[in-house]
C-alpha cells in the first residue's frame, strides 16, 4: 500500500499484522516506469521473531509485481527464502496473474502455486500445486461484493497419500456473510476430494451466511458446522 518516488524504501509499516515484527523493503527494479510498474517487496524475519499472533517466523518472502494489479496481465510472484513458521519449513512459487479480458470486466485473477512444499522438524513433509481462479464480482454496493473460485489442487501429505481436490460447482465468498456473521468460508459450491480410493464431497450449500457444510462419503452424508475461529 506504499507509494513510493525513489529507488528503494526501508522500514515500511506493515498493514498485515503477521508482519509487525518484520523489516520490510520495498526496491523499484531499473525498468520500472508509470505505465508498467516493475519492484520487489522483501518481507525479512531475519534469524526469527514473533509475530502479534505468537508464531515464531524466520526467513524472507520475496515479491516481484509487474503492471497494476487491476489491469490485465499483471503479476505477482512469491517466492521464499529460508522461510519457516514455528519450525516448518516453507518453499515452492505462488504466481497470481490478471487474466481479466479487458477493464470493463469483473477483475479475475488466476493463481497457480508450483513445487509448494512445507517440511517439518521430523523430516516429514506435505506438497501441494494448485491452478485456480478467483472472480471479484463488484456490486454497487461494496457490502454485496462476491468473490467467485474455481479450479484444481492436488499434492502429498506428511503421511505420503496423494490427494486431488476439483472444484466442481463453483465456490461463492459474500462480503456480507464476512461482515454480518463473521463466515469467512465459502457459502455456496461444491468441492471434491480424492484421497486413495476415497472420494469425500463437500457441499457449501445455496448461499446462506452459515458455516454449515455437508459432507458426503460413500453415499452417506452429515451436516458439520465449521469452526468460526479457522
Amino acid at each position: 500500500g506504499a507509494r513510493e518516488s525513489s529507488y528503494g524504501r526501508q522500514g515500511i509499516k506493515p498493514v498485515d499484522m503477521r508482519f509487525n515484527c518484520a523489516t520490510i523493503t520495498f526496491l523499484f527494479a531499473d525498468n520500472n516506469s508509470t505505465t508498467t510498474p516493475h519492484g520487489f517487496i522483501t518481507i525479512d524475519f531475519g534469524d526469527g521473531c514473533t509475530d502479534a499472533k505468537g508464531n515464531v517466523r524466520k526467513g524472507k518472502i520475496i515479491v516481484e509485481f509487474t503492471g497494476k494489479r487491476f489491469l490485465p496481465d499483471s503479476r505477482i510472484i512469491t517466492t521464499f527464502q529460508d522461510y519457516f513458521i514455528n519450525g516448518v519449513k516453507i518453499e515452492g512459487v505462488r504466481t497470481v496473474t490478471n487474466v481479466t479480458g479487458s477493464v470493463e470486466e469483473n477483475p479475475k485473477f488466476l493463481i497457480e502455486v508450483d513445487n509448494g512444499k512445507a517440511t517439518w522438524e521430523d523430516g516429514t513433509f506435505a506438497t501441494r500445486e494448485v491452478n485456480r481462479t478467483r472472480e471479484w464480482i463488484r456490486a454497487n454496493n461494496p457490502l454485496e461484493d462476491q468473490w467467485i473460485v474455481d479450479g484444481t489442487a492436488a499434492g502429498t501429505n506428511r503421511n505420503g497419500k496423494t490427494y486431488q481436490v476439483e472444484i466442481t460447482k463453483a465456490l461463492v465468498y459474500k462480503r456480507e456473510c464476512a461482515i454480518s456473521a463473521k463466515v469467512f468460508i465459502a457459502v455456496e459450491g461444491t468441492k471434491v476430494l480424492s484421497i486413495d480410493n476415497k472420494v469425500i464431497t463437500i457441499d457449501y450449500g445455496m448461499g446462506e451466511c452459515d458455516r454449515v457444510v455437508t459432507i458426503t462419503i460413500n453415499g452417506q452424508s452429515k451436516d458439520v458446522t465449521v469452526r468460526g475461529d479457522i
